[in-house]
């Protein structure tokens, strides 16, 4: 089985990661989260994972929102 690498994915979760961890100490992380989302919006709709790409959607909303009130 060959596995192809992703540049995409991995910049992706790597930003998702970074943002859940910092986000307890400036809100501007929310953002970030929200971007890494948005790039697996993105590669879920190439592939055909349209549920990802619903949830993924879901997630950059509550972001958003959470940015804005300042949690």
């Amino acid at each position: 089985m060959i596995v192809k690498f992703n540049p995409f994915d991995f910049i992706g979760a790597t930003l998702i990661l970074v943002s859940l961890f910092n986000v307890s100490k400036h809100r501007k992380w929310w953002l970030v989260y929200a971007l890494g989302c948005s790039i697996w919006i993105v590669l879920s709709i190439s592939v055909g994972f349209y549920f990802g790409a619903i949830m993924n959607i879901v997630a950059v909303i509550i972001s958003i929102k959470n940015w804005r009130r300042g949690k």
